[in-house]
């Protein structure tokens, strides 16, 4: 997996000529959709069928394009227009980036709780003193921990 060191990652919702190059999705983001392709941000477009998608970035001397070709399958992102025509954007996370390339489809971004967590009655051998407090019970894992 590629690790995402941008500033912010957006997702271009219109479908994408996917012969374009560098410069013709670049040229797509100064004019289309109003952001300054060489700000170190990362475009990510879809192709027609969604079989296919391309994503530009600046790394401070120059463009980098990747490419992916699905071999089955389509991705998939919700559904956004614009009342003004342009091409809709939605700005996605590293962790939306992620479950786009995996086929998970986030439809809305509501963090919901997961269920009370335990901890498991046998730790493995040579735990640390946190893990052990943790077993006996001196600390609660569900306010302690950062949540996922």
């Amino acid at each position: 997996m590629i690790s995402v060191n941008a500033r912010r990652l957006f997702l271009c919702a219109q479908p994408v000529d996917m012969r374009k190059g560098m410069d013709g999705l670049a040229s797509i983001v100064l004019s289309q959709l109003q952001q300054n392709p060489s700000g170190g941000d990362i475009f990510i477009f879809l192709g027609k069928r969604s079989t296919s998608l391309k994503a530009l970035c600046w790394d401070g001397d120059g463009y980098w394009l990747c490419n992916k070709r699905l071999a089955e399958g389509r991705f998939l992102i919700p559904l956004v227009e614009r009342s003004d025509g342009r091409p809709a954007t939605l700005e996605l996370s590293e962790v939306e980036w992620h479950l786009l390339l995996d086929g998970i489809v986030v439809r809305e971004r509501v963090l919901l709780r997961r269920h009370h967590r335990t901890v498991p009655a046998v730790l493995p051998p040579g735990m640390d003193a946190r893990s052990d407090q943790i077993r006996k019970g001196q600390v609660d894992v569900n306010t302690t921990c950062a949540p996922c």
